[in-house]
């Protein structure tokens, strides 16, 4: 949950440029080995919010929660407005007990839009890179 995040894979509302993401990210790692996790092409990235946006944080005065994260907590089956289990994971949009990267990011953008309902003025937009089919996490 980090404001103009999105800058970090260059999205804005458009399409991600791989090389020039590489290039960008990868370049303050050049001293570390390259069998290392940041210098090959499989990695994914998960922003916020595009690179012109705001990441907002909510609070109800008791709790705060970065409305990105309280989306992917969601999804994991955690919601952290209310601090419960939900008992089930709603990302897993094929049933298979798994969530992917799509799946992760699709609920999220869900239940951040679904905040912004509720807080006026809010805009925020998360963003991905790397392959959708991806599994984040399992049961």
């Amino acid at each position: 949950d980090a404001c103009y995040s999105g800058v970090l894979i260059n999205k804005s509302g458009g399409s991600a440029r791989p090389s020039a993401f590489n290039s960008a990210f990868i370049s303050p790692f050049s001293s570390v080995p390259k069998d290392d996790f940041f210098a090959n092409d499989g990695y994914i990235v998960m922003t916020s919010c595009s690179k012109e946006e705001f990441s907002q944080t909510l609070s109800d005065g008791t709790i705060s929660f970065g409305a990105f994260t309280y989306g992917v907590c969601y999804g994991s089956g955690f919601d952290e407005w209310n601090q419960t289990s939900l008992g089930n994971l709603p990302a897993d949009a094929d049933g298979n007990g798994q969530i992917t990267l799509g799946e992760a990011m699709s609920t999220a953008r869900s239940r951040v839009s679904w905040l912004a309902t509720l807080v006026e003025g809010m805009d925020q937009n998360a963003q991905s890179y790397g392959d959708s089919s991806f599994v984040l996490w399992a049961q």
